[in-house]
């Protein structure tokens, strides 16, 4: 994404004793620009719309390679794009 959408999106991390979460806030206008890039139709986001997908990250090409996915990846190799892999996210 270009530096105007990536200002968009907001993140809150937060560390709570053994655990951690991360909050990110994407407006319409960075969805309806991510679904025009994948050529997709622009969904009409609203509270309550479900979706299937995963959150990942990878690191294959740092100092010391790792990789992370919110949803569970059963494979034996990192397959972030698997639907049946996918998570089921709620907008609230």
């Amino acid at each position: 994404l270009d530096e105007r959408l990536r200002a968009l999106i907001g993140c809150e991390p937060r560390v709570h004793d053994d655990q951690w979460s991360i909050t990110w806030t994407l407006p319409q206008a960075v969805m309806d620009e991510l679904a025009t890039l994948c050529d997709q139709p622009r969904v009409q986001w609203q509270r309550g719309l479900v979706v299937h997908a995963n959150v990942y990250k990878c690191g294959d090409e740092t100092a010391v390679e790792h990789y992370g996915a919110w949803n569970p990846i059963e494979h034996p190799t990192p397959q972030f794009h698997l639907p049946e892999q996918f998570g089921r996210l709620q907008f609230t």
